[in-house]
């Protein structure tokens, strides 16, 4: 009799239990990881792997960079690794020193995406060159990663191999910010490495996308008593940097700005904007010169002498006006 009571009330229990246990299972289900789930955990990684793995390489190709320099007996370069420690966050600086006795100045150069501190072509001449005429010249490793902006990704759609669809790989908002800062240190840091030359006229000579990294570090009221003048060789603002806009900050800001510019350059359209508003805001220290500017053009001794010469003479022409200011 007794086993018999015990039994209904076990069966009764049950199916009060039932709904209850019911949710339990279907909850633990929820929370147990799929293989897509799972699969997507390991793709998505931090924004900041990608720049690592980029820096790391910059890094060795200059490395290589300082070793055949430093081979080069011809060579005068200065080369320092700049930065804070780790030592895997500095990075190279080549500076040339004047030549003359007679100090003008001092050119902070800015390669390119994809370029380094000794870029063949007018960089590496105007590196070279400007210590004859009495300007100091620092080369720096800026960020190089054209990869993260025109890297591109082939898929295989269905179990076809000639079924391919090409994409390119757009960069994180994330990575765009990273970038940015990364680029405003390794200016700082070279900005405190010129004060301690004690040279007390600076010009900044920017090629493409470097442009960017100057006035981002103008736009934040970065103190630079000491610079007197802007070159853009080509400079552009990639479409993916959106929250900065160059050609508006450029010609706005009030530091004396020349402005060369490749007819044949993939961006020169966005280019011509610059002297466009630089005429509607009645900008008087801007000039713009347009010219080849590509490796080829300036292998020929004339081409390259003639922009040195024009370059050279811009800078005098904006020290000599400041001194009768």
């Amino acid at each position: 009799m007794i086993n018999s009571v015990l039994s209904q009330h076990f069966f009764l229990s049950l199916i009060l239990l039932a709904p209850l246990l019911l949710q339990t299972t279907t909850a633990v289900a929820n929370k147990t990881p799929t293989k897509a789930s799972q699969k997507a955990e390991k793709t998505t990684t931090p924004s900041s792997s990608r720049l690592q793995k980029l820096q790391a390489e910059q890094r060795l190709e200059s490395q290589e960079l300082s070793q055949y320099l430093q081979k080069g007996a011809q060579d005068t370069s200065n080369i320092t690794w700049l930065g804070t420690p780790p030592a895997e966050k500095a990075f190279l600086s080549l500076y040339r020193a004047d030549q003359t006795g007679h100090k003008r100045g001092l050119v902070l150069l800015l390669h390119d995406l994809g370029e380094h501190p000794d870029a063949p072509g007018l960089l590496q001449n105007l590196r070279k060159n400007l210590p004859m005429y009495g300007f100091s010249t620092m080369s720096v490793a800026m960020p190089n990663f054209s990869e993260l902006f025109s890297k591109t990704e082939t898929k295989t759609e269905g179990k076809s191999q000639q079924k391919t669809k090409t994409a390119t790989i757009e960069p994180k908002f994330a990575e765009l910010t990273e970038l940015t800062q990364l680029a405003q240190n390794r200016l700082q840091h070279s900005l405190q490495y010129i004060s301690k030359k004690g040279s007390p006229n600076v010009f900044f000579l920017a090629f493409g996308i470097s442009a960017n990294w100057i006035y981002t570090l103008l736009s934040n009221s970065a103190k630079t008593d000491t610079l007197k003048g802007i070159i853009l060789i080509n400079g552009y603002q990639p479409r993916q940097l959106k929250d900065f806009d160059l050609i508006q900050y450029s010609i706005d800001q009030n530091t004396p700005l020349l402005d060369l510019m490749d007819p044949n350059h993939e961006h020169y359209s966005q280019m011509q904007l610059r002297p466009i508003r630089a005429k509607q805001k009645s900008k008087k220290n801007y000039r713009s010169l347009e010219s080849s500017l590509s490796v080829a053009s300036l292998q020929t001794n004339k081409n390259a002498y003639i922009l040195e010469k024009k370059i050279i003479g811009w800078m005098r022409k904006r020290l000599s006006a400041q001194q009768h200011y």
